[in-house]
């Protein structure tokens, strides 16, 4: 495993600090500030249908991702301002 953060050149980079950024930032735009949403086994990849690894928010849309189809997807996401709101660890 690559200790560099990840990027699209680097998909074996470390992600928690990506995450972590998006996570605060979340927190900061809901109304109260905590965020308390589980994925459970029923929540599936919407592009693959594994299990969702991430649930991401862009009003009024939700997207639940595998770790895979994140990692691939990620960067373009941030940018196009959709938020990390759940996450299995």
């Amino acid at each position: 495993m690559s200790a560099d953060a990840w990027s699209p050149g680097n998909p074996d980079g470390d992600m928690v600090p990506l995450l972590q950024a998006s996570i605060e930032d979340a927190k900061r735009r809901h109304p109260s500030g905590k965020i308390r949403i589980i994925l459970t086994q029923a929540d599936r990849c919407d592009k693959c249908g594994a299990p969702a690894a991430y649930r991401l928010q862009k009003p009024p849309h939700l997207l639940d991702m595998c770790g895979h189809h994140w990692r691939e997807n990620a960067t373009a996401m941030f940018q196009q301002g959709w938020i990390v709101q759940a996450g299995r660890h």
